[in-house]
């Protein structure tokens, strides 16, 4: 999980926090993870306590509470993606441990796309590039796509390191 934000809720409550940045923007931090039960992906707010972790969505109106594996927790960049879809229409959001293709990081003409993974590296968002192991620092301007969650797909790892 990002090291950006702490995690830890010794009283219980849910963890919700915005923050105000230089530019006056207001970022709510939101998170993703697999559920125990069923597989399925749930964003939302994260509650960790007692050794436990949920994502608390808030579903017309009331609060569900989904456990959830805590190797699975994402936190949001705050970023979208730079694929524009229907279903996406502003691009798809951008969470840790997502896998895409990004343009960023080959200075080399005409710049080819390389299979890179969303991590936090010393409360940074980076892009980590799979087959030469180095960080990119994320930028909104950047152009990534994403094509899956690190949990869905190891194989794609594998395969881009050969």
């Amino acid at each position: 999980m990002g090291r950006n934000v702490r995690l830890l809720q010794e009283t219980g409550k849910i963890l919700r926090m915005s923050v105000i940045g230089r530019n006056g923007t207001v970022r709510e931090y939101k998170f993703r993870g697999r559920r125990i039960d069923t597989g399925e992906w749930v964003y939302g707010d994260l509650w960790q306590y007692q050794g436990n972790t949920w994502i608390v969505s808030v579903i017309d109106g009331e609060a569900q509470r989904y456990p959830v594996d805590p190797k699975t927790v994402g936190q949001y960049t705050g970023l979208q993606d730079s694929k524009r879809t229907e279903e996406y229409p502003n691009g798809q959001e951008i969470y840790e441990g997502d896998i895409g293709y990004s343009l960023i990081g080959r200075y080399s003409e005409p710049k080819k796309p390389f299979l890179s993974v969303v991590k936090c590296d010393k409360c940074f968002w980076d892009f980590w590039e799979v087959e030469s192991d180095i960080l990119h620092e994320i930028w909104p301007s950047d152009q990534f796509e994403v094509i899956g969650k690190i949990h869905d797909h190891p194989h794609l790892l594998e395969w881009a390191r050969q």
